[in-house]
């Protein structure tokens, strides 16, 4: 027996991962689609990366509601350009590998990628040149896998996490629903992937919940990738899965 194509193990296994991805989401403002998309490829590969996005929507919504006051709208225009820009020929990439075993690798490779840009050292500045071409990658990166948050975290890596939250919580809530739209219009957002995002929607109020005392006490923290262990791990197991 199965719920919407995946197996009730599977389901209480994507719950869990929901509550925990949801919750590091919160303390950093990034990361959800991280440390979900590895596992839902591995366990669900139908629902990448249509139900993760839109679990992102709902990630999102929730993170720039709480940060609110730490949203800086002229960062965001400039991010949110590129991230379109990107958008478009990704939509045409996943045409190509939904359903497909090229999925796994391509999401493997995305998010090495990300965690080898999280972990380079780079430092870039905040210009309107590096906002636009790192939301052009994000934007690519995301539609593609889900996975999208290390070129922007590369320009907010050292800002305290109170003040970067808000922001890139509002960037990459316009950047998931440029992703879900460009998917949609492809024909490429099912039924079945609306209602199990409708499903686990609430583990991701869950996650936000438990993680509520500790974003207090990390506040003046700088902003890090927590996930990226976790997300190494499951790109790891895909590959080898993919191997197989």
């Amino acid at each position: 027996m199965t719920i919407l194509g995946v197996a009730p193990s599977a389901l209480a296994g994507l719950a869990a991962l929901v509550i925990l991805a949801a919750a590091l989401h919160r303390l950093g403002g990034q990361g959800f689609g991280t440390v979900v998309a590895p596992f839902a490829a591995l366990i669900a590969p139908a629902h990448v990366p249509a139900t993760v996005l839109l679990l992102g929507v709902v990630v999102t919504a929730l993170g720039a509601g709480f940060d609110f006051r730490g949203v800086r709208p002229a960062e965001i225009g400039w991010a949110a350009a590129g991230r379109l820009a990107g958008t478009l020929p990704a939509v045409a990439v996943v045409g190509a590998v939904a359903g497909s075993p090229l999925l796994g690798p391509a999401v493997a490779a995305m998010i090495l990628l990300g965690v080898g840009l999280s972990l380079a050292g780079l430092t870039l500045r905040k210009t309107r040149g590096t906002l636009l071409g790192a939301g052009f990658l994000s934007g690519f990166m995301g539609t593609l896998t889900s996975v999208g948050a290390a070129p922007m975290g590369l320009i907010y890596q050292n800002e305290a996490a109170k003040a970067a939250r808000g922001t890139l919580n509002a960037y990459f809530l316009l950047g998931v629903l440029f992703s879900v739209g460009g998917l949609a219009v492809a024909g490429l957002v099912m039924r079945e992937h609306l209602l199990l995002a409708l499903l686990l929607s609430p583990f991701v109020l869950i996650g936000f919940r438990l993680s509520g005392p500790l974003a207090r006490r990390t506040e003046t923290l700088p902003l890090k990738p927590a996930a990226l262990g976790l997300a190494t791990l499951g790109a790891l197991l895909l590959i080898g899965k993919s191997l197989l």
